[in-house]
C-alpha cells in the first residue's frame, strides 16, 4: 500500500518568508548570569583567594588545596552536591582541576595527600585532555567524609534558601500569571 503525499495549503498562498536584516547578540553582564555562572564566578574567586592564602600570595597552575575543605558544606549535603556540580564546570572550562593525590605521590612531591582542587588555566602548557567520571556519592559518604576531616565549616559559605510553607503552596495566587 502506498500513500500519496498531500500538500497542505492552510490558506497561505503567496506568502513571502521574511528574514531579519541584522541579528543582534546580547552580551551577558553580571545581572544576567545564570545561577551556575554566578556560582562558578564566586567559586573561582574563592579558589584564587584560598590558593593565595595557602601559597604565599601567588597562584600557580601547580598549586592545590584540600578539596573536601573547599567543596564540602558540613551543614548541607545538598549544597555539597551543588558545589561539586558547579565546580565541574570550572574543570570543563579548563579553569579548575580536581584529583586525588595518593600517599606515595604525596611523599614524593612533599605535598598533602587526598582529594585536591586547584586552578588550571586555558593557556597552561600542561593542560591535559578533559575526561569525565561518574561516581556514587551518598549522604552517608558525605557524613563520613565530613567526620573524617573534622570539617566544621567549608570554604564556600552556606547559601540561605527560601522555604515556602505548605499552606502557601495550596492557596491560589491572587495575581494573574500574565
Amino acid at each position: 500500500m502506498t500513500r500519496a503525499k498531500r500538500s497542505r495549503d492552510n490558506g497561505l498562498k503567496n506568502v513571502e518568508e521574511i528574514q531579519p536584516e541584522q541579528v543582534t547578540t546580547r552580551t551577558k553582564d553580571s545581572d544576567n548570569l545564570s545561577a551556575v555562572e554566578k556560582a562558578m564566578k564566586s567559586m573561582s574567586k574563592k579558589l584564587t583567594q584560598r590558593i593565595k592564602e595557602d601559597h604565599g600570595g601567588v597562584v600557580r597552575d601547580t598549586d592545590d588545596i584540600d578539596g573536601i575543605q573547599f567543596l564540602f558544606n558540613p551543614e548541607s549535603f545538598t549544597q555539597t552536591v551543588e558545589n561539586i556540580f558547579n565546580y565541574s564546570f570550572l574543570v570543563k572550562d579548563g579553569k579548575g582541576a580536581i584529583f586525588v593525590r595518593d600517599q606515595m605521590e604525596a611523599s614524593q612531591e612533599g605535598k598533602p595527600p587526598g582529594l585536591r582542587v586547584g586552578p588550571r588555566h586555558n593557556d597552561s602548557v600542561n593542560l591535559q585532555k578533559h575526561t569525565q567520571s561518574v561516581c556514587s556519592f551518598t549522604m552517608s559518604d558525605w557524613r563520613k567524609l565530613c567526620e573524617a576531616h573534622n570539617l566544621e565549616q567549608g570554604d564556600l559559605p552556606t547559601r540561605k534558601t527560601k522555604i515556602r510553607k505548605t499552606s502557601q503552596l495550596s492557596q491560589p495566587s491572587s495575581q494573574q500569571p500574565y
